[in-house]
């Protein structure tokens, strides 16, 4: 893995974080709206990273 993988896995990671954070934040709030919205956010950042990990592999 080279230093260009290494620093976008370490972005996802930090996106997918804020992401969980952002969820957990808004299921506090009630947005349902905003809920779904987020979610799709964050399934687009978890499929990204899951990418990014089997090329690693």
């Amino acid at each position: 893995m080279d230093q260009t993988e290494r620093i976008d896995m370490n972005d996802i990671r930090t996106r997918l974080v804020e992401k969980l954070h952002e969820v957990r934040r808004t299921i506090i709030s009630g947005d349902k709206d905003k809920l779904a919205q987020v979610l799709v956010e964050l399934d687009f950042y978890q499929k990204t990273f899951d990418d990014l990990y089997e090329r690693k592999l």
